[in-house]
């Protein structure tokens, strides 16, 4: 997969997730039910509900975001896929849509800015991070040998093969956990989230230098199983 071709894919996951984000924070913002005289937009009617009322808006999330995973698989098995980021753009699309309908609901139900002085700033600061985090995930890929920002441990820096598999390897897998950690940061308030992301930040740290070791591990044997074939067709 080409390098362009990554990251409209990080960024059509993170953009199929987005509605779930903001729904999290809207049910933060919103009281759970709205008399009709606070929203215009349905006449008619005596009460509408109002902080779940747009969560069904974040869960059509799962359209776009079932495009982008049934054309990553399509990607894998087929190499020459001209249509790939056609299909990831109009995913993205979808949830930048999906993403609108979720702002104008907020913005249309909060008529007190008052409210706004709940919002979870600590919560919304984790989400961002971890979206930047998954993010690097495309930088991490392609860094060059004991390239001063990248993974740095023993098993590593031992060899370019074990740098560029673990580095290869990670990276994926960092875009989807952080993804998801913005999401449940999203939809846990205060201090509470930070210990989320932080834990989650801490456990991908301890997990990656494992993976080192076992990648190392894996590369010496093959040396050494290779080493001994040359030994014996040498003395045969």
């Amino acid at each position: 997969m080409k390098k362009s071709e990554r990251w409209l894919t990080s960024v059509a996951i993170i953009a199929g997730v987005l509605p779930l984000i903001l729904m999290a924070f809207m049910m933060k913002l919103l009281p759970l039910n709205v008399q009709v005289d606070q929203f215009p937009l349905a006449p008619g009617k005596e009460e509408l509900p109002s902080g779940y009322n747009f969560l069904l808006t974040g869960i059509f999330c799962v359209v776009p975001m079932a495009i982008v995973l049934i054309a990553r698989y399509v990607k894998a098995k087929i190499v020459v896929y001209p249509n790939y980021p056609a299909i990831l753009g109009v995913s993205i699309l979808l949830s930048l849509s999906f993403s609108g309908i979720a702002v104008f609901g907020v913005v249309s139900q909060i008529t007190d800015p008052s409210k706004l002085e709940g919002f979870d700033y600590i919560g919304f600061s984790c989400v961002v991070i971890s979206i930047l985090f998954a993010l690097f995930a495309n930088v991490l890929r392609y860094r060059k040998f004991k390239a001063k920002i990248g993974i740095h441990n023993k098993y590593t820096r031992s060899s370019s093969s074990v740098w560029k598999t673990v580095h290869h390897n990670i990276s994926t897998v960092q875009v989807w956990v952080f993804t998801f950690v913005a999401v449940v940061s999203a939809y846990i308030e205060g201090w509470r989230s930070f210990i989320i992301f932080g834990s989650a930040l801490a456990a991908f740290f301890i997990w990656v230098y494992i993976y080192s070791f076992n990648v190392s591990k894996w590369f010496l044997k093959r040396q050494v199983e290779t080493e001994a074939v040359k030994e014996s067709d040498f003395n045969g």
